[in-house]
């Protein structure tokens, strides 16, 4: 059994046609952004973010303190294997931190 998988490359709406045999099926698929992540702006800790044309992320300011930062809550919109990753830039770092429903 094969798999197809789909990567939006940019925001916006568009259709995939499906076809086998003789039934052709067109689905509607709408990219919200070029993350997985739906965050949004945030403010806190000397930081602000703000979400770029694109849906990249963009953090400006600077931490009140050390492992002082910005956090988002969010459902995993996935089951499986998710790969986070970022950018490295000298002298900024970064913590994912992933808990259940109840905070663990």
């Amino acid at each position: 059994m094969g798999a197809l998988s789909i990567t939006g490359i940019k925001p916006g709406s568009t259709s995939l046609k499906l076809t086998a045999g003789k039934i052709t099926k067109t689905v509607p698929i709408t990219v919200l952004s070029r993350n997985l992540l739906s965050y949004g702006p945030a403010e806190g800790s000397g930081l602000t973010a703000t979400v770029n044309s694109n849906g990249s992320l963009h953090v400006t300011g600077t931490a009140t303190g050390q492992w002082r930062g910005l956090s988002w809550t969010f459902p995993c919109p996935v089951q499986g294997t998710v790969k986070l990753s970022g950018t490295s830039i000298a002298g900024l770092s970064f913590n994912i931190k992933c808990l259940d429903a109840k905070g663990q």
